[in-house]
């Protein structure tokens, strides 16, 4: 059901007056995206807060490798880029979380890919295995080792007009890391 949908329920139809525990979930988020649209930011990031008092993180992701590269806390519309350089033929780990458009990880709304110096695309989101980030269904995160060869890479995250950092539309992942990092692996 949709938050409007839902609402409308629990305002108009529902009049147990029992306190709805999704509903009280969404409250925050729907409240959030209003002000988002009425261009209130700071009301946004109140809301955003709230939530995640209620919704105590499960477990706080902290990389334990060294980071080469990393582009995190992707706003809405964006196309961010992070040069490194590769020495020596290191393995590494991809880490990202976007938001996955399509049930079968082909079509990703906001995703992260690596270019090498020519601007060949040697790794990407779309079509690697995902699993589920928390929140929303279509928060999905990937995890991938490859080989990196010695050369100049860019990193790159690219966010479409919706659900991102700070503008979730739905819920947000339950760590709300939006991005992608190059881990050197162990």
């Amino acid at each position: 059901m949709s938050p409007v949908a839902s609402l409308f329920y629990h305002h108009f139809i529902d009049k147990t007056g029992i306190k709805d525990q999704e509903m009280s979930n969404k409250e925050p988020i729907i409240k959030s995206t209003m002000a988002n649209i009425q261009g209130d930011t700071i009301r946004a990031q109140q809301f955003y807060n709230e939530y995640k008092r209620y919704n105590k993180l499960k477990k706080l992701w902290f990389p334990r490798e060294k980071i080469i590269a990393g582009i995190q806390n992707v706003g809405i519309d964006k196309h961010l880029t992070q040069s490194f350089v590769i020495a020596q033929p290191t393995s590494v780990k991809i880490y990202g979380v976007g938001e996955n458009c399509s049930w079968n990880g082909s079509s990703w709304c906001d995703y992260g890919w690596i270019e090498d110096q020519a601007g060949n695309v040697i790794w990407q989101m779309q079509n690697q295995s995902s699993l589920h980030a928390g929140g929303a269904i279509k928060n999905q995160k990937v995890s991938h080792e490859i080989t990196l060869l010695p050369g100049s890479y860019s990193l790159h995250y690219k966010s479409d007009s919706g659900h991102a950092y700070n503008h979730w539309d739905s819920f947000p992942p339950e760590d709300f890391f939006w991005g992608i990092i190059v881990l050197k692996n162990h």
